[in-house]
């Protein structure tokens, strides 16, 4: 009884660290392998590894989506580039992302 204790207590450490979306993933994988609580640990500690998807606003806070929504706004993207032909060019958006997190963060290039 003890273990499952331990069990449960890692589990819900890992529920605290990992987004919505990453909790809802490792659960319903649990629940379709009918698996014990201890593969539901593994599946959570595995979660926490996987590649987070999102936004980012023009003030840099950082919106996770879903992979599917991740999806849905890079083919909307990539429709609104087709129409206008207009894109900004990988060397503002390399210095863009190198300045995040620094004393001189700039702005999202438009």
């Amino acid at each position: 009884m003890q273990e499952h204790t331990n069990i449960r207590h890692e589990v819900a450490a890992h529920i605290r660290n990992l987004p919505a979306e990453e909790v809802k993933i490792a659960v319903l994988k649990w629940l379709d392998d009918e698996g014990e609580l201890e593969d539901l640990e593994q599946q959570l500690g595995q979660s926490h590894d996987r590649l987070t998807y999102g936004t980012v606003d023009e003030d840099n806070n950082f919106s996770p989506l879903t992979e599917e929504g991740m999806i849905d706004l890079s083919l909307e993207a990539l429709e609104k580039y087709k129409k206008s032909n207009r894109s900004i060019p990988q060397e503002s958006m390399q210095q863009w992302a190198n300045s995040l997190g620094t004393d001189s963060q700039l702005s999202c290039p438009q």
